[in-house]
């Protein structure tokens, strides 16, 4: 015990990049600080500000510093959310969603071309000698910050469920005939068109995300002599330490796994349940015999910009249940007001959603497959009705099915029949709250110790295991080609005596 009491006391210096995607990912980054941070570490947060819209900063102790990028106001949400909107069809196989990709990364280069050549933040981050850096999977640019800054260890993160190119990117290869891609919208059981699906999302999407905005990302810290010519932002992450998950392997389909992957699904979810509701929200609470339900799509898909036939559908849905109360997110109520727009529909703009979902009032969610919304309703032994509107909502909607814990609905089929049907079924069969309680436990009891000391942890042994030689033995795979990985040699091996034979 005493010689690991230098290791388990000392302070480190912590740099945390996170652009403004979205206000899900800045709380995620911020909620690490905050644990960081209790176990006495110093957490300094740079959030490139890709989206000025998202306002928080995740976190109230860490030192925030916001790099302006040069984005303007709004572009990146217009990016996101327009052509095609939320509520419109956002297949992978829709064309539109290829031209969305390519606007939403040439922003993010954009705005890491800008962040590289701030001289005074990069001095100033530098002289702050950071021990490790962390990132997230969705911007490479955190790589060639970490590289100018000289940091000596990183560790990888997820906000979401896994993303395949950060496992394949260290060696651990995902078969895409049963492991679904994060944007594609089939599950692990894949018909021949399924699979045809998720190879070409897997495709477009690793296309898109390694040989255009890793790869110009890689220009922009080459032209300023941050990477040796011979060297990529690829080949940097491929050095990380470790990648850290916002999942479970128990509430996910089954998927090779490494020692370098840890989960640590939930951390974002307060472990107290002892939430106090003002006056105006208790008479909401027990205003109905039968309890309430939630419905909220999020931060960014507004229930305003809701078309007309969907919002019809839900208010006739939600008359044929009397005895329930629907709180409704609603961005056209004035701050701090409750509407009632009828005996059983309250429609307020922000909701205390936490706090709800800890009364024993409370029944069922209905939300956009938001993986931190998920793991809020399971930790709260609650089912749910999804609706995917875009990204990897689709794919955690199929993983919320498959497990028996809540109803996928298709935004694009919705009709009054379609939600009657499934707010009768997720309130009224006990199979789906029984579920959500055994995965509750398991998660809560899936590890020795808890997601926040596993976060800590993992951050001290990248601190530590960087000024040693002693590293993780990457896989080969990591080295080889894709066409090599997925034995195209070996076919092209046999192809040669097979055209002699044909040939005679």
């Amino acid at each position: 015990l005493l010689l690991l009491l230098p290791f388990s006391s000392f302070s480190l210096n912590v740099l945390i990049f996170a652009p403004t995607l979205s206000y899900s990912h800045v709380a995620f980054n911020g909620h690490i600080a905050e644990q960081l941070m209790e176990r006495g570490h110093r957490v300094t947060m740079v959030l490139s500000s890709v989206d000025n819209t998202v306002r928080c900063n995740g976190s109230s102790r860490a030192e925030i510093i916001r790099a302006h990028v040069g984005i303007p106001n709004g572009l990146l949400t217009r990016s996101l959310w327009q052509n095609p909107g939320p509520y419109e069809d956002s297949s992978p196989l829709n064309p539109a969603i290829l031209a969305k990709l390519l606007r939403v990364s040439s922003i993010f280069v954009r705005a890491c071309s800008e962040l590289a050549k701030n001289v005074e933040l990069i001095s100033y981050l530098k002289s702050k000698k950071f021990d490790v850096g962390l990132v997230e999977q969705y911007d490479s640019c955190g790589f060639g910050l970490f590289t100018a800054l000289r940091i000596p260890s990183t560790v990888w993160l997820s906000a979401t469920a896994v993303y395949r190119l950060q496992p394949e990117t260290l060696g651990v290869n995902y078969p895409l005939s049963y492991v679904p891609e994060l944007f594609a919208h089939v599950d692990d059981r894949m018909s021949l068109l399924g699979k045809m699906e998720n190879v070409l999302v897997a495709t477009v999407t690793e296309l898109v995300s390694t040989f255009y905005s890793r790869a110009e990302e890689t220009k922009v810290f080459k032209r300023l002599g941050v990477l040796p010519a011979a060297s990529s932002l690829q080949e940097i992450s491929r050095r990380s330490h470790s990648i850290v998950l916002n999942a479970m392997p128990l509430f996910d389909v089954p998927m090779p796994v490494s020692t370098q992957i840890l989960h640590v699904g939930g951390i974002t979810v307060p472990d107290t349940t002892n939430y106090e509701l003002d006056q105006s929200w208790s008479s909401v609470v027990d205003a109905r015999n039968d309890g309430f339900v939630l419905v909220t799509f999020g931060a960014i898909a507004k229930t305003r910009e809701m078309p007309w036939a969907m919002a019809d559908s839900f208010k006739a849905a939600f008359a044929a249940f009397p005895n329930l109360t629907f709180i409704v997110k609603d961005e056209s109520i004035p701050k701090g007001q409750l509407y009632r727009s009828s005996s059983n529909v309250v429609r307020t703009q922000w909701l205390p959603q936490l706090a709800l979902m800890a009364q024993p009032q409370f029944r069922a969610i209905i939300t956009h497959g938001g993986w931190s919304s998920i793991l809020e309703s399971i930790y709260a032994e609650r089912p749910m009705i999804l609706m995917p509107l875009f990204g990897d909502h689709a794919k955690n909607s199929q993983v919320v099915r498959a497990k028996k814990v809540g109803l996928l609905i298709d935004k694009m089929r919705v009709t009054p029949t379609v939600l009657i049907d499934a707010i009768q079924e997720i309130i009224y069969q006990p199979e789906y709250k029984l579920n959500c309680v055994k995965y509750a436990r398991m998660l809560k009891d899936s590890a020795p110790r808890s997601q926040s000391d596993l976060m800590e942890f993992t951050v001290r042994r990248a601190a530590k295991m960087a000024g040693s030689q002693v590293r993780w033995q990457t896989p080969k795979e990591a080295f080889l080609s894709p066409f090599t990985v997925r034995g195209g040699d070996f076919f092209l091996f046999l192809l040669f005596p097979l055209l002699f034979l044909l040939s005679l």
